[in-house]
């Protein structure tokens, strides 16, 4: 009832409107024929007509532009559970959930037939050390028994083309001593030519509460030229054994492996 009442208003109100505007034009028409009425001011009286007859009409809105479509990458900001701020990716990247559900997960493994492959060298002059070693460069890595710390290997392409590359630890290594997967190259497949892209391996050591030293072997190994392949020893060591630093840090070992 009420809606109808408006609206029998509201048509009320516009006959009002139109038959005063009408009389308004009546009005002026009629002063208009007298004889003492000056041309500047019939064009007053006009004017405030026009405006008067203005003041009715309602022009239709413009349509409003759609938003721009969001295209490719775009960083956003998100929350956590806790509340904190959370900058993630709108395409193409990992959510938190993903991150939490990869957290632990056991990364890519080699064939045991590649796996095989992967045996330290007999013991060879090496240069750099000017002494016989069966590794052609070696790391340190130093944390406390519940830390961790991190190395990176990176091994340049030796050859003008194209070869197969296998990349892993020897049977005897430590598992205390990984490579971080989801921030290095692959373990298998073929390498750059030289001058190219390196292959890069972040190796991360957690004592997990052990104390003492540990060891760990990486060879890359090239199966069609297997004497360029190299290899590498990283030791981890916690904070009470001897000669362990006191900060986490990760060094290159000088002294020979024989």
């Amino acid at each position: 009832m009420d809606a109808v009442e408006e609206l029998d208003v509201e048509g009320e109100n516009e006959e009002e409107m139109e038959g005063e505007d009408e009389e308004e034009l009546e009005r002026f028409f009629l002063f208009a024929s007298l004889p003492s009425v000056s041309a500047a001011r019939i064009h007053s009286i006009m004017l405030g007509v026009c405006t008067t007859v203005a003041v009715g009409l309602v022009l239709p809105l413009a349509p409003q532009a759609a938003p721009a479509a969001r295209t490719g990458m775009e960083v956003f900001m998100q929350f956590d559970e806790e509340g904190s701020m959370v900058k993630g990716i709108s395409e193409g990247g990992m959510s938190l959930a993903d991150v939490k559900a990869a957290y632990g997960a056991e990364g890519p493994s080699l064939s045991p037939e590649k796996q095989a492959l992967c045996v330290l060298k007999e013991p060879e002059w090496n240069v750099n050390k000017m002494a016989l070693s069966a590794t052609d460069e070696d790391f340190v890595m130093q944390t406390s028994s519940m830390g961790d710390a991190v190395c990176e290997v990176v091994i340049e392409p030796p050859f003008n083309t194209y070869e197969d590359y296998v990349v892993g630890f020897t049977a005897e290594s430590s598992d205390k001593i990984t490579i971080v997967h989801e921030e290095s190259s692959d373990i298998e497949g073929r390498t750059d030519r030289r001058g190219g892209e390196p292959l890069v391996y972040k190796i991360r050591f957690e004592p997990q509460g052990q104390e003492g030293e540990v060891v760990a072997h990486l060879c890359c190994v090239y199966p069609e030229e297997q004497m360029y392949s190299k290899f590498y020893e990283i030791k981890g060591v916690t904070h009470g054994a001897t000669g362990a630093a006191s900060d986490d840090e990760a060094t290159r070992d000088s002294a020979p492996t024989v």
